[in-house]
This record gives structure tokens, C-alpha cells and sequence, in this order.
């Protein structure tokens, strides 16, 4: 339990990076990590390798919004070292950041409501107020990463199944 709230408290890190300098949302830069955190420094390494490649030229260009890569090394990463490597990290890792996407295009259309408060807040001339709104959608970002992150560490590749098994249409 306390390795999948380490794991879900970076990709809440991460995710706050993915809002501003973009340094840390990269597969080599995560997995590490979880690898440190699982005790499994080497799988991770093979596991980031394998998804950076795969995620490489993977981006937003106007509306569209990528996979989460963030969510998906991580809880591929965590799950492939806890049961299996680098096979089990992949089929894991596709199917979360495609669910996490959902999640992701939630967060950016709510948060837009909240520049008609930031320009009332800036008519009165108080910048400090402004700059406090930020960490709103920061807080709100590091929860749709760490939240999902945590439960599908928890409660593991079966949790995933079941909801990707939920979403397909018959």
C-alpha cells in the first residue's frame, strides 16, 4: 500500500510538471522512479526504455488530446514489476493512459471555468488572488493522476481489465 502511494504521489508530481515545464512526463524520466520506489531498478529501466520508444513523437496538437503517458508508465511500470516485466508493463501501460485520457479531457474542459473568475479577480487589481487560482487545476491535476494511479496499483491488473471490459461497446 505504501509503494502504491509513493507511485501515485509522482505521477501527482509529474502531472504538475505536464502543466508547466514538461521535463518530467517522459517514460525514462518516470519509470525510474516507480522502479525505485517498487525496488526494481532494472526492469524499470528496460520497461521506461521500451514505452518512451513506443510513446516517442506522442503529443497534443490543437484539440487533440494524447494518451496520458504519464498514468500509463506509471501504473504499467508499478504492475509490470510487481507481476511480470516488461510484456505485462506494455499491456497495461496502452489501455490506462487511454483511460486516463478520458479522465485528462475532463479536467482540461472543467478548468476552463475558471478564467471568467480569474478576470473578475484581475479587474480588482489584485495579482496575488490570480496567481493564487493556479493552484486550483494544479491540485485538480495531481488528483487525476494520483487517484487513478493509486487505485490501479491497489487493486491491481484485474481492476484494469474490468474497466476497460466496461467501456467496450458490444
Amino acid at each position: 500500500m505504501i509503494s502504491a502511494l509513493l507511485v501515485a504521489c509522482w505521477a501527482g508530481i509529474c502531472a504538475i510538471d505536464d502543466i508547466g515545464t514538461q521535463i518530467l512526463r517522459r517514460p525514462l524520466l518516470i519509470a525510474p522512479v516507480v522502479g525505485l520506489i517498487m525496488g526494481d531498478l532494472q526492469t524499470s529501466l528496460y520497461i521506461g526504455a521500451t514505452l518512451e520508444v513506443m510513446w516517442m513523437g506522442i503529443g497534443n496538437v490543437g484539440a487533440y488530446s494524447a494518451p496520458d503517458i504519464i498514468s500509463g508508465t506509471a501504473i504499467g511500470t508499478a504492475l509490470g514489476i510487481s507481476s511480470g516485466g516488461t510484456a505485462t508493463a506494455v499491456a497495461l501501460a496502452v489501455p490506462t493512459s487511454l483511460l486516463a485520457q478520458q479522465l485528462l479531457i475532463l479536467y482540461r474542459s472543467t478548468i476552463t471555468y475558471l478564467n471568467p473568475i480569474a478576470d473578475r479577480i484581475a479587474e480588482t487589481g489584485d495579482f496575488s488572488k490570480v496567481f493564487r487560482i493556479n493552484y486550483v487545476p494544479m491540485l485538480i491535476a495531481f488528483l487525476v493522476r494520483a487517484v487513478p494511479t493509486f487505485l490501479a496499483i491497489y487493486f491491481g491488473a484485474g481492476a484494469i481489465d474490468t474497466a476497460v471490459e466496461a467501456f467496450q461497446t458490444r
